[in-house]
């Protein structure tokens, strides 16, 4: 009979080897190698099962998204979920067929979800956080399934998955695109709105979203995503909004010190007093008028006057962008681009918003 032949551990063992020579390597993967690939299909389905066992709704479509209880929701984590959608849904099925439109529809429902759960454009939503405002994206995907509001038209569903909101969205970006290079250089994205931003507040816009890491890869020419344009057009739209409120903050905070001073405002006021004139119209001075409604307050220095109108802090955020920023083409209103905060909270309306500061 041949000799048995020896395991690893007595190849590998001392004993067995020459004296002073090298010890043999075990080509045999050691026994904690490799443990967790090992893991059965069926065990990690039964102990996901027991983690979810006694959750709620709620709570088991978080798990789900995110994969985990402590878990970050992502745009890469998100877009499964919007594939799925998209193969599912009744609505959709023509979008099978073209990847441009199933490509650029994903894209705009995963970044009107970040929208609406990520106010400062992070990328990540932990799970505590999604269980506090998770709630608008756990009602749209019940609208979506079973006898949901939206279970045979999409379009019911109008936070996140509505195919008409995008089409709108997606032919803006379309007709400012006009070299068609899925990217809008700074003189494309001026045309928004007919020219409706001034020069110096769309350079602000444009610098503030393509300065970010990830557009060096989806924009890879110098300009801004679509991804970038979608947001960007939400905080336009919807500037409400703690993420549009954050957005226009740092938009209208040239010197990046957390703080809107006069001289931030009246970088914007010049360009919008000369549009004024040029068409015909007496800008309203930027120095204080006693009789506007409002409270005048000092800096931290004592010697510069700013005033903060008699608005809500929701308020704020709308009507001082509009007005230094030129929505609507002839500037706004004069009275509230004079005005500048000495507390961020006052434009940004919510505590999350003072954060990049």
């Amino acid at each position: 009979m041949p000799d048995r032949p020896a395991t690893p551990e007595l190849l590998d063992s001392p004993a067995a080897s020459p004296v002073g020579a090298t010890p043999k390597r075990s080509l045999m993967p050691t026994r904690c190698s490799g443990l967790q690939d090992l893991t059965p299909p069926s065990q990690k389905r039964a102990n996901n099962a027991i983690s979810l066992a006694g959750s709620g709704a709620d709570e088991r479509l978080l798990r789900c998204l995110c994969g985990g209880a402590n878990a970050e929701l992502t745009a890469a984590t998100c877009r499964p979920l919007v594939s799925e959608v998209v193969r599912q849904h009744p609505s959709l099925p023509f979008l099978a067929a073209d990847v441009v439109y199933r490509t650029h529809y994903e894209a705009t429902v995963v970044h009107r979800i970040l929208f609406s759960l990520d106010p400062l454009r992070t990328g990540r939503v932990s799970a505590a956080t999604l269980r506090r405002t998770g709630a608008p994206l756990w009602g749209a995907l019940r609208a979506l399934s079973g006898e949901g509001a939206a279970s045979d038209d999409i379009n019911c569903e109008r936070r996140f998955f509505s195919y008409e909101h995008f089409y709108v969205i997606f032919c803006k970006f379309c007709e400012l695109d006009a070299d068609g290079d899925f990217e809008l250089s700074l003189e494309e994205l001026h045309r928004y709105g007919g020219y409706a931003l001034s020069t110096r507040a769309i350079g602000r816009v444009f610098v503030e979203l393509a300065g970010s890491p990830r557009e060096a890869i989806e924009a890879p020419n110098g300009g801004i995503s679509y991804g970038a344009f979608v947001y960007f057009l939400l905080c336009e739209e919807d500037k409400a909004s703690a993420t549009a409120r954050s957005f226009w903050f740092r938009v209208l905070d040239v010197d990046a010190d957390g703080v809107l001073s006069a001289d931030d405002l009246r970088h914007f006021y010049d360009e919008q007093a000369a549009r004024l004139t040029s068409l015909g119209h007496e800008p309203t001075d930027f120095g204080h008028d006693e009789d506007e409604d409002g409270e005048w307050l000092e800096d931290a220095d004592g010697d510069v006057a700013m005033l903060v109108p008699p608005m809500s802090g929701t308020g704020s955020g709308f009507g001082v962008s509009n007005a230094a920023c030129g929505f609507g083409g002839r500037g706004g209103s004069f009275g509230l681009v004079r005005a500048a905060c000495a507390n961020p909270a006052l434009l940004s309306g919510s505590d999350a918003c003072e954060a990049p500061f």
